[in-house]
């Protein structure tokens, strides 16, 4: 349970931060749109509906 809220609390938002920067010196639409595709996904992570999107993947896979 401690993995799941590291997770949903500190590395999802950091991660949807870097994308978003990342996004920011893209120099073609195709590295854009992945990069923002990975930043949407970050951010769903993010939410409080994210943590238990998580604990499922996490229960599926374990």
């Amino acid at each position: 349970m401690t993995v799941l809220n590291v997770l949903h609390r500190y590395v999802a938002p950091f991660l949807m931060g870097v994308c978003m920067a990342a996004t920011t010196v893209m120099p073609d639409m195709a590295s854009m749109v992945t990069s923002l595709t990975a930043a949407g996904v970050y951010g769903f992570f993010s939410l409080p509906a994210g943590g238990r999107m998580i604990a499922r993947l996490t229960d599926a896979v374990a």
